[in-house]
């Protein structure tokens, strides 16, 4: 195989961000397509990986799909067909051992136009039980980014049936706000944990009470409830009730500027370019969590559905650090999730979707935290994914 790029494409594999590395045993000529296959897509001696690993740093450092120079795949079309590769994997599909060695392998060879088959999706299971197991997810992030276009395509095909439910999300949001302020009753002082009340800028945020109690039921407990002693509410009878919340204070005020601009916008595109000029990713990252922790489901379906369609599905930017941690976690635990959107829209949308930068941020992640206990959940949004829709 190696002999076939060395011969046939010298200049164009000059460009490569990777060493290719020739195990004594490599010929000078290539072996017919059917001859040993097995052998090359068990890789005993690694000459696969010690190909592929160093271009995937590379790729991952870029956050970028790598189809060029196309020599590289057109040289392992010729070497390793796609239907040769599936039928040397179906006949070792017996052995879990020499499966995987040839899922991987299969990871990092089969051309972006192959067909999906069984042996693909037992491929697919195989490499994400393994990754589950000892977080070892290079093939998987390896068949991602080759085919990132695709898996973009169909993040946005998820926003599209998520479009309807967080424009109402908005709108109710908005209503809540207007009607809760026009009827003139209590005020709630909201404050972060680490707010310093000499700055004027750090003043407790003013919220109407009855949008809290309206739109989360953790908030009506605090505020009316049995709980309100251990919540820390004052003056219960007053106008002027104060609250200090779990969140730092930057972005309990972020959180209830951005329900304010929806309720001044009244349209959720104007209020999603206002999010993307505002506010960073990490910023907003923070607002869904304090969303999702206070219960603010209406919230937390208009930041979900921001994220999968202006952050990923547009902007093809990949999340990083706190902000992919909160929406693997999101997509872990995801009663929430599926809470939020229930009733709005098909929650397995919004599921797939966060499965899909897990996915594509797996080399951030710990992986086994993420998927185990849901290895079937993630194979299924991986066959989502990897399926062209077009």
């Amino acid at each position: 195989m190696l002999a076939i790029l060395w011969t046939n494409y010298t200049d164009q594999l000059k460009q490569f961000p990777c060493s290719l590395i020739f195990s004594r045993t490599t010929k000078t000529t290539a072996e017919p397509a059917e001859v040993d296959m097995a052998r090359w897509l068990e890789d005993p001696d690694n000459v696969l990986r010690r190909l592929f690993v160093p271009l995937l740093s590379s790729v991952k450092q870029q956050h970028r799909l790598c189809n060029h120079p196309s020599a590289l795949w057109a040289a392992m079309a010729q070497t390793f067909p796609e239907q040769s590769i599936l039928r040397t994997m179906h006949h070792a599909s017996t052995n879990h051992s020499v499966f995987l060695r040839m899922s991987e392998s299969a990871a990092f060879l089969l051309p972006l136009s192959a067909a999906w088959s069984t042996q693909m999706s037992t491929m697919l299971e195989c490499l994400v039980a393994h990754a589950a197991a000892t977080n070892e997810s290079d093939a998987l992030l390896f068949l991602a980014l080759r085919r990132r276009d695709t898996v973009l395509r169909n993040v946005r095909l998820c926003a599209r049936q998520l479009d309807g439910a967080a424009e109402y999300a908005a709108s109710t949001l908005s209503e809540s706000l207007h009607s809760a302020e026009e009827e003139q009753k209590t005020a709630v002082a909201l404050s972060g944990y680490n707010i310093d009340p000499t700055l004027d800028e750090e003043a407790p945020v003013p919220v109407p009470l009855g949008f809290l109690v309206r739109q989360s039921d953790v908030f009506r407990a605090m505020l009316t409830g049995p709980f309100r002693e251990a919540a820390g509410v004052s003056h219960r009878d007053s106008a002027d009730q104060k609250l200090r919340v779990q969140s730092d204070h930057a972005t309990l005020v972020d959180l209830f500027a951005i329900v304010r601009a929806m309720d001044q916008q009244r349209s959720l595109l104007v209020s999603a370019a206002q999010l993307e000029s505002s506010y960073s990713v990490e910023r907003l990252a923070e607002c869904l969590r304090l969303a999702d922790f206070y219960d603010m489901r209406l919230l937390v379906v208009v930041l979900v559905w921001f994220f999968i369609d202006r952050v990923v599905g547009r902007a093809h930017v990949v999340p990083a650090d706190s902000a992919v941690w909160l929406l693997s976690v999101l997509y872990r635990d995801n009663n929430a999730l599926v809470a939020a959107f229930d009733g709005l829209a098909d929650p397995s949308a919004a599921v797939k979707a966060l499965g899909a930068v897990v996915l594509l941020c797996s080399d951030q992640l710990d992986l086994p935290d993420i998927i185990d206990g849901n290895v079937e959940l993630f194979v299924e949004t991986l066959r989502f994914v990897f399926t062209d829709s077009e």
